[in-house]
């Protein structure tokens, strides 16, 4: 009886999950079906993502319409600016305005993001914990 109810337990979270067979547990032809039509999923899968990034290479070579160059060419001092420096551009202003995920991004972009880095955003204030390593010069040691 306990048993049981262990089970429904822990199936409980996995609803529908009682029908699956485990690939071992299938013929060879079955198998076969079920990994070729994986490997045919991904291959569409996989060209699907080199169109997009094939647009957007195309899309951030691209110069912006005159309308948004000029907003940007202020911001960027260059003339006829692209769609990627405009987007550059606009993290780089929402970071000076203190938006964390900006600041986050651009440092990222840029990569100067180290793992060990917070950004804390507080009502009024940003605080940055930057658990950074020294070391000595000389020893190459790690000082406190």
């Amino acid at each position: 009886m306990k048993q049981e109810n262990k089970k429904e337990e822990a199936n409980k979270g996995n609803k529908g999950t009682e029908n699956l067979i485990p690939l071992n547990k299938r013929t060879k032809a079955e198998q076969r079906k079920i990994t070729r039509s994986g490997g045919i999923k991904s291959g569409e899968t996989r060209r699907k993502q080199k169109e997009i990034k094939e647009l957007m290479q195309t899309i951030d070579s691209t110069s912006l319409p005159s309308e948004q160059a000029e907003t940007y060419q202020q911001v960027l001092d260059i003339d006829n600016p692209t769609y990627r420096e405009a987007v550059v551009a606009t993290i780089y202003l929402k970071a000076l305005s203190g938006d964390m995920r900006a600041i986050e991004l651009y440092l990222k972009l840029k990569g100067e993001m180290p793992k060990d880095i917070e950004l804390m955003a507080g009502d009024k204030s940003m605080t940055i914990v930057w658990n950074e390593k020294r070391y000595n010069d000389d020893t190459n040691q790690e000082t406190e």
